[in-house]
Order: structure tokens, then sequence, then C-alpha cells
């Protein structure tokens, strides 16, 4: 379930003016470039005001860009921590990783943008009232000015974006400038949610990536919210009922967590990987009696000898209960 993210080195962080380039081609983009409008994108402007600055002096975009996006979060963040945590030893910029990683070090889930059509996934983001961190190019392909910045606002009669960049509070580019830009920085965007908080252009698969970090870190109760409201948005997932019952366990919620198995059980018969593991879940809660059931259906269905092998690991622990077993009601 884990996705790895490309590692590119960012050697420069652009703060002063555009280039000359690259300003001619946001003109021209203007007249000739992609139009909002010709891709169904409408409505009034949107501008979120709330989302603060951070002026980025050398080398600092990166920091400075995340700052901002935690902060509309209303995470306090101090930018001198963040450039600690997110600069590279021996580089003059950033990685998207270790952005990524930050956002987890605050508790919120980092979200990078995902399908086909991510240029609208910025935009329906931004009207959704999330800003959004690009990677921009802001040199040529030949000489590359790498830079970070967030979306924080879209005008589809103007065909313009607004972006909190580099020294600018308030930067206005047109569509086609940002997508040129863009382009050449890996079309590379990250949205900092709430766990319980979902992105506008969200899908299961991506969003489940995104938390399962969260579990390997020690802070299975912000993994929880984020499942949990992954199984409100696709009640019929049966893998994100299971993570929601992983997240539990976690915290020692074992009826929780039997209740989060039987439902992925419920949507999905067949897998008994979480039928050993409610087996499992089962006698901690000293239904020996069922969890004996469970299992014995997982060693039925199971044909990979390496699972087998550990579902009769599971058993042996069943057949040692001790004591009365006492029977779990919802199953």
């Amino acid at each position: 379930m884990h996705r790895q993210f490309p590692a590119r080195p960012l050697r420069h962080c652009v703060v002063k003016l555009l280039l000359a380039g690259f300003a001619l081609a946001a003109a021209g983009c203007d007249l000739v470039g992609p139009k909002l409008n010709d891709y169904g994108v409408s409505g009034a402007a949107v501008e979120l005001s709330s989302v603060p600055f951070f002026s980025q002096d050398d080398y600092q975009c990166a920091p400075a860009a995340l700052a901002t996006v935690l902060a509309a979060r209303q995470v306090p963040v101090k930018l001198d921590e963040l450039i600690r945590q997110v600069s590279v030893a021996g580089r003059t910029g950033s990685l998207q990783a270790e952005v990524v990683a930050a956002t987890r070090s605050y508790g919120l889930v980092p979200y990078v943008l995902h399908s086909p059509h991510l240029d609208l996934d910025v935009v329906h983001e931004v009207q959704a009232g999330n800003a959004v961190m690009v990677l921009q190019n802001r040199g040529f392909s030949f000489a590359a000015r790498w830079h970070f910045a967030v979306v924080a606002g879209v005008d589809p009669q103007n065909n313009t974006l607004i972006l909190r960049s580099g020294t600018q509070a308030r930067e206005t580019l047109s569509y086609g400038a940002f997508i040129s830009a863009w382009r050449d920085g890996g079309n590379w965007a990250m949205v900092a949610m709430k766990p319980e908080q979902l992105p506008a252009t969200v899908d299961a698969e991506n969003w489940l990536t995104a938390v399962a970090p969260f579990e390997q870190l020690g802070k299975a109760d912000v993994a929880e919210r984020a499942y949990a409201a992954a199984t409100q948005r696709w009640p019929d997932n049966a893998l994100a009922w299971e993570a929601l019952a992983n997240a539990r366990h976690a915290q020692n919620n074992f009826v929780g967590s039997s209740q989060a198995l039987t439902t992925a059980l419920q949507l999905s018969p067949q897998n008994t990987v979480a039928r050993n593991n409610l087996a499992y879940v089962l006698l901690e809660r000293n239904c020996a009696d069922q969890a004996e059931g469970q299992i014995a259906q997982a060693i039925a269905a199971e044909t990979d000898p390496k699972k087998v092998e550990i579902f009769q690991r599971t058993r042996r622990q069943i057949m040692l209960h001790d004591g009365p077993s006492v029977v779990c009601p919802g199953l």
C-alpha cells in the first residue's frame, strides 16, 4: 500500500523576480494558452484569504510554503523549526519526501495529488477551500530554478491563479504560465489535510496510502481518525475497514477492532488475512470458541502455504487459551 514518492533534489528556490523570459511566456499564455473555461471550470473567483504568507529567503522556499499550508490548518508553526526539518543536509534546497514527512510530524495527512487531471485537481482543491503546495521550475528546461509555492486562489473568468510565492504574498499567474512552470517541476502538488477531512479530489487507494505511515510513526490515533473518515466516504471499501481495525488494535481497542474486521469480512468474505486477524482479536477478548471458528475458516480457504503457517500459529495460540470462553456479540 506504500507508494514511493519521487526524490528530486531541489537545487535552487527562486526568491527574486521572475526571469524576463518567464514573464513573457506568462503574458503569451494569456493570449494563446489553455483556458480554464475550456475545461469546464467555471464559477466565481475564489481566493483563500485566510491562507497566511511566509516570505521566502534564499533556499527557504519549501519550509515557507509548508508553513503556509500548515498554518492554513491552524497548526502553530515556527519557520526556523521547519527549516531544520525540511532542509536536506549538504544541499541548498529540499526534497518532496522531507516535505511529506514534516507534514506528518504535525499530525496532518500529506495527500499528494495523483489523478490524470492534476492541473484541474489543483483548481478544484482551491475551489473547495484547500490551499495546494506545488513545485515549479521558474527557470528553463536547460537551467532549472526549482521553487515551491502555494496556490491560494483561482479566477476562472480571468483565467488566473493566485499564489503565495517567494516574496510575493499575492502573485497572479495565467493558467498557461502556471501549467508550464508546474509541468517542468514534475506536476508535484500536495494538500495538508486534517485526518478527518478528505481532499476534494481524493480517491480511496491514495488516501489509505497517505495515512498508513502514521501507524509506523506510533500515531495510531491520527491513523484511526483518517481511516474512520475513509469508511464514512467509502463504506463499501473493505480495505478501509481493515486499516481502521489495525489502528484501533494498536490502541488496544479490541472491541472496535473486531467490529471493523467483521464489517471488512462482510464486504470481502474471502479475505483470509482479515479473518485470521479477527480470530486473534477475538482471542484477546477471551472469545476463544468464536476465534477457533474464524481461524478454521481462514485455514480452509487459504492456499498460500506461508499464510497457512501463520494461521496455524494463531490456531495454536487459541488452543492454549486457559479459562472459560465468553461470547462476543455482533458476529
